[in-house]
């Protein structure tokens, strides 16, 4: 009797975990009734995506080719791989609703990484920490807790030094791990049908706040070197793509919530939201791409200016040895 009822209570517990009313549906029903707007929707994302990829492609190559320094390099790939991966990861989700939390997670975790790879490649680009607390120190450049978007003119300026750069990125690497914290907890809450999903919207909109901010205390750092890199528009592309991927989404749920977005016969009011928070994504990181290939022209740059000058120079020197050069009269 006993396990018979301890049965009966898994199999209501099982039923009511997985009832299909609660949870998005899968991709095969999905696709196989499938309304006329999504399917234009997905179409369009489809060959966005594609395109974005050839860009991808083409910066991949340009960074493989031109940059000599292995470390930067490294960064560059990790950023230039920023835009395909959250693409196609949306692109995804838009064909599996019920994966589509799950591809959002991987996105954001992405991004955040990204904002520290940002700062990675500001020291990488120095040669070190240190040597970018010695060229600060050196240039009498000081740490400015105001920067730009900030107002605050009461707060105190600190000293640039290596521990002060440290406790600086450690405000960029709190968010990813906020991330996948909250992330985690968003599972166990689903598991447990607990609907805190706005709280937790709510948190990683402060924790990205507070990576920004710090974001922006380290890029007017060593401006005078920097510019030369273009180095402010990488942060600004990267930039840009952490805040909207943060806002757009917190912006979507909470029309949701106020009935923007209704329940349907096959998405519901959330699954909706998602839908076109993916469908967005999709436009805006080709968008982005575009611009990125166009600002961060390799002859624009210094980030690949060595390698260009090296190549330029090869090939003066090729065409010289090959000029025939007469030896004497022919008489």
């Amino acid at each position: 009797m006993y396990v018979n009822g301890m049965n009966n209570t898994l199999i209501a517990n099982r039923n009511l975990l997985f009832d299909i009313e609660k949870l998005p549906p899968s991709c095969s029903v999905f696709l196989g009734n499938i309304e006329s707007i999504y399917l234009v929707a997905i179409i369009v994302s489809s060959l966005v995506i594609a395109a974005t990829a050839v860009l991808a492609v083409i910066h991949l190559y340009y960074i493989h080719m031109l940059v000599n320094n292995e470390n930067v390099q490294c960064d560059l790939y990790y950023l230039a791989l920023l835009f395909p991966i959250i693409g196609f990861c949306s692109l995804l989700a838009m064909f599996l609703p019920r994966s589509a939390r799950l591809m959002y997670a991987v996105c954001s975790t992405y991004i955040m990484l990204s904002l520290l790879k940002v700062i990675a490649l500001m020291r990488d680009i120095f040669g070190g920490r240190t040597v970018l607390a010695c060229y600060l120190l050196n240039h009498q450049e000081i740490i400015r807790l105001n920067p730009a978007p900030c107002c605050c003119i009461c707060l105190p300026k600190v000293c640039s030094s290596e521990r002060n750069i440290r406790r600086l990125e450690w405000m960029v690497l709190q968010s990813p791990i906020i991330r996948i914290l909250l992330e985690i907890i968003n599972v166990i809450a689903f598991l447990e049908q607990v609907g805190i999903m706005v709280a937790i919207d709510i948190v990683e909109t402060l924790s990205m706040l507070v990576a920004t901010y710090g974001s922006h205390i380290m890029m007017e750092l060593g401006k005078e070197k920097l510019n030369r890199y273009r180095f402010s528009i990488i942060f600004h592309i990267i930039n840009i793509t952490h805040i909207v991927f943060t806002m757009q989404k917190l912006i979507l749920d909470f029309s949701g919530e106020l009935g923007l977005f209704v329940d349907g016969a096959l998405l519901r009011s959330s699954s909706k939201a998602m839908f076109w928070n993916d469908f967005a994504l999709t436009l805006e990181m080709f968008a982005l791409s575009v611009s990125a290939t166009k600002m961060l022209n390799p002859r624009k740059t210094d980030l690949f200016k060595n390698a260009i000058d090296a190549k330029t120079n090869n090939g003066i020197r090729g065409r010289n040895s090959n000029r025939f050069e007469p030896t004497g009269s022919p008489l």
